[in-house]
């Protein structure tokens, strides 16, 4: 398993303002797992399944990828673009302090046979970002999911 947390405190450089990563977890717009496990069952059995594309997620207007890998300091949640060809954390794509974070919640759920977790986090303005965490990274999405709770009661 990748050490997230020490990628991104690399990739976020002088944005951190002093902070530290406590804890980081790679997560994708919810329907990204389904939609890879459609494309693989598909070639497999040469079928079509139906099903809607992933959720798009945005932060002040702005349309997040559809992989990122997400880190918590004491103040801000950050989120970066995940490359999925190199595993590695892009570009910072938004600093969400976490005062402004009305909820967080999460729900283990199945997809396709895949084990995965249902993230869910709502800010005061209403945004609502809808996630998921797929294997292997779901003991750190719950790990995530606990520590921004915890950080935002």
């Amino acid at each position: 398993m990748k050490d997230w947390v020490t990628l991104l405190s690399a990739a976020a450089g002088d944005d951190l303002r002093g902070e530290t990563i406590e804890v980081a977890c790679p997560l994708a717009s919810r329907g990204f797992i389904r939609k890879g496990a459609r494309q693989i069952s598909g070639a497999i059995n040469n079928v079509v399944v139906s099903g809607g594309d992933p959720t798009v997620n945005e932060i002040d207007g702005e349309p997040l990828p559809s992989t990122m890998v997400f880190g918590l300091t004491s103040t801000r949640l950050l989120v970066f673009e995940l490359l999925t060809k190199t595993a590695s954390a892009g570009a910072m794509k938004a600093a969400v302090p976490l005062s402004t974070i009305a909820s967080v919640s999460a729900e283990k759920v199945k997809v396709f046979m895949v084990k995965s977790l249902a993230v869910d986090i709502t800010l005061h303005d209403g945004t609502q970002l809808a996630l998921e965490a797929g294997w292997p990274a779901l003991k750190e999405g719950q790990r995530f999911v606990d520590a921004l709770s915890k950080s935002c009661a």
